[in-house]
């Protein structure tokens, strides 16, 4: 469990460095080598946080002061600019982010680790105590019955807006106030083509909306498969 435990935070801090030099070097070229590495190492973090978060109620070593922050901060980051969207539209978010990885796992080690020889690893004194308690299980579970629902519940959501965005080219939404459909322009020389995306069910008064849409000039408005 130790060995587990030390890849976990390794590989935190190599993705939150990682992550960092990629944001930065976007600054400066429009394709970064790093990308690929970036997200393999970020899958990698999240798929070793759901074994070691059910670890924290069977091992009781484990330091929950260290590991639940690093936890929560691996799925809060991106489902944080999907609840508030307007977070992924300021300048440089990505590399806060980044940074904001690093300084937690960094400040969270160091404070657990102040007199240990080896600081971005866990030291092999704490494994020598007793491995398990069932008070720890059953609390564990206690407060799990709460709090997992509802992030599995978030964490569909925000799967399932995922999927949407990639196989609509983003022209469909899912977000925490609901199902959204994106309007875009296209612009070549004096001609416009406007794509009002809608799904078809829906609400009478969207489609009313939609029927009374301002044109001007010579306009063609296809609506393909209303009725």
């Amino acid at each position: 469990m130790r060995s587990f435990a030390n890849l976990f935070l390794l590989l935190f801090l190599a993705d939150g460095s990682l992550s960092l030099l990629d944001e930065l070097a976007s600054l400066l070229f429009p394709v970064v080598p790093l990308s690929g590495f970036r997200n393999l190492v970020a899958n990698a973090v999240i798929l070793l946080s759901i074994p070691l978060y059910f670890s924290l109620g069977i091992d009781r070593r484990l330091p929950k002061r260290l590991f639940l922050p690093l936890i929560l901060f691996v799925f809060g980051a991106p489902i944080s600019a999907w609840f508030f969207p307007s977070l992924s539209k300021v300048q440089g978010y990505g590399l806060l982010t980044a940074a904001a990885q690093i300084a937690l796992g960094t400040f969270l080690l160091h404070r657990r680790n102040k007199k240990s020889e080896a600081p971005l690893t866990l030291p092999r004194e704490i494994f020598d105590a007793q491995y398990f308690s069932l008070k720890n299980t059953l609390t564990f579970a206690g407060v799990n019955l709460f709090v997992l629902p509802v992030f599995l519940v978030t964490l569909a959501l925000f799967l399932a807006n995922a999927y949407v965005t990639a196989y609509t080219s983003g022209f469909m939404k899912v977000e925490p106030g609901g199902l959204y459909m994106i309007e875009r322009s296209y612009k070549r020389g004096d001609r416009t083509i406007r794509l009002a995306s809608m799904i078809h069910i829906g609400e009478k008064k969207y489609y009313e909306d939609v029927a009374r849409l301002v044109v001007s000039g010579r306009t063609l408005v296809l609506a393909e498969g209303v009725t």
